[in-house]
């Protein structure tokens, strides 16, 4: 009876630590399971925050004119719909233009407060007057895009990475790999503003990159056609052509297109133009 007793209560107490492991178990293999949830939630952000996207003005401007130029070619095989390479490319478009006509207004700014103080300070130069910098020129704006356009390059972007067969080869072309500072030379389109320094001389201000060089075209009356002033391996280039008569003022223009390996590569850059006066 007493053997019976005994084998009973150790039952019970097996039973009972059993109950208790077994509960134990699944909580753990539970918990283990929701913290693989929450390692891959947080890969993927991870992945997703990829700083493939430079975060300077200028290289911005390129990367997107590389996205926009490539992702026709792999549209189809990562399923990318047509209206959204359509989107892609008008973005890259604006975009280069916004950030043109934003230098364009930046350096008018420049020239205006040195006008300014000019017309303050300067000591009178027998009766010799200097006219007010003209606004900027600027060529009609291409069509408009929805605001976001490097979240939506983005997002496009993170599909394709996370696609069964996507290949390394087609992130580095398209740029969507951090950190891989893609290169193709036939994307650039050269950015640039101008300013007035050394007495009123243009100053075109641009970014060489991985490209050799500008080629600088300027149209000055009373010529109608743009011709070549100057190539220029070594940013910024001032422009010493000789100033108008006192007192009179011209409107100069100007546009640049990289140079690569001697050919130029690319597109033509916006145009601009800016006023300069005589001393």
């Amino acid at each position: 009876m007493l053997l019976k007793l005994v084998l009973k209560f150790v039952l019970a107490i097996l039973k009972k630590y059993f109950h208790f492991f077994y509960t134990f178990r699944q909580l753990f293999f539970c918990t283990f399971r929701l913290y693989s949830i929450f390692l891959t939630k947080i890969s993927n952000k991870v992945m997703a925050a990829e700083n493939f996207i430079p975060q300077g003005i200028e290289e911005g401007v390129l990367w997107l004119q590389n996205f926009a130029v490539k992702l026709p070619l792999y549209s189809t095989f990562y399923y990318i719909q047509p209206v959204e390479v359509a989107d892609i490319q008008a973005s890259s478009l604006y975009y280069s233009y916004v950030v043109t006509y934003h230098k364009q207004f930046d350096d008018h700014k420049i020239n205006l407060t040195s006008f300014r103080d000019e017309l303050r300070f300067s000591r009178d130069n027998f009766g010799v007057t200097k006219l007010l910098p003209g606004l900027p020129t600027v060529d009609p704006p291409p069509p408009v895009v929805p605001l976001g356009v490097f979240q939506r390059a983005a997002a496009i972007a993170q599909r394709i990475k996370k696609k069964k067969g996507f290949l390394l080869s087609d992130g580095y072309d398209l740029g969507i790999i951090a950190g891989q500072g893609f290169f193709d030379p036939q994307t650039g389109q050269p950015t640039f503003s101008i300013r007035l320094v050394d007495g009123g001389h243009p100053e075109i201000k641009w970014k060489k990159g991985k490209l050799d060089g500008v080629e600088i075209h300027v149209k000055r009356r009373p010529e109608d056609e743009f011709t070549f002033l100057d190539y220029d391996q070594f940013p910024n280039f001032t422009d010493m052509h000789p100033l108008p008569a006192a007192g009179r003022a011209e409107n100069w223009s100007y546009k640049l297109i990289y140079r690569y390996k001697d050919k130029q590569v690319g597109a033509w850059s916006a145009i601009l133009s800016i006023t300069v006066t005589g001393g």
